[in-house]
């Protein structure tokens, strides 16, 4: 469902979605990209981490916060609707992940098709199973997990362009199911 709903500050609001896992180093950089950005926009971090792991972010919000006209928060683990209405509410979805980590060499993050499916721009790492996916030619990268790197990608996204990647997620739900009922009739 699109619920048209949008932060209306006159900001460019930024979700990072996911696990606060160190190992996987998503949110920490998430938050560290902040120190690179001003006043006009606002990363959100939204998902689930142990009890060490939240307080860890938390802290790691106030540290980038004080250096930084960037808003930063810390907004739960959203779940259903309530996390569709959060993310549709944001302008671009982040997939910052290690990598360096061996899951990356043949896994895709499926939070870029959440990201994608509600109608948001999405930065990533370059890694080949994401550059080369469907959806590859349809994000920003950035070339190093640093916090500069991951800011000047998002500075990067001109939310002034025409941009529709719910329809592109339907062009390639289409083109799978065309793909998947020619295979069925040659088996």
């Amino acid at each position: 469902p699109d619920y048209n709903c949008r932060f209306n500050d006159g900001k460019t609001h930024i979700v990072y979605a996911g696990t606060f896992d160190p190992r996987k180093g998503g949110a920490v950089a998430a938050v560290d990209a902040a120190e690179f950005l001003d006043e006009n926009y606002h990363i959100h971090v939204i998902g689930f981490g142990s009890d060490i792991e939240i307080k860890y972010l938390k802290e790691e919000i106030v540290r980038v916060s004080n250096k930084t006209k960037c808003v930063v928060s810390y907004d739960g683990l959203k779940h259903g609707d309530e996390y569709i209405r959060f993310i549709q509410s944001c302008d671009i979805g982040l997939s910052t992940q290690n990598p360096d980590a061996a899951f990356n060499a043949t896994s895709f993050p499926s939070k870029i098709l959440s990201y994608l499916s509600n109608g948001l721009r999405v930065v990533s790492i370059r890694i080949p199973a994401i550059e080369g996916s469907d959806v590859g030619d349809k994000l920003f990268y950035y070339d190093e997990q640093t916090p500069k790197q991951i800011a000047d990608a998002i500075l990067s996204v001109d939310m002034a362009q025409a941009y529709d990647s719910r329809s592109d997620i339907v062009d390639l739900s289409n083109k799978f199911q065309n793909e998947l009922m020619l295979m069925m009739k040659d088996y």
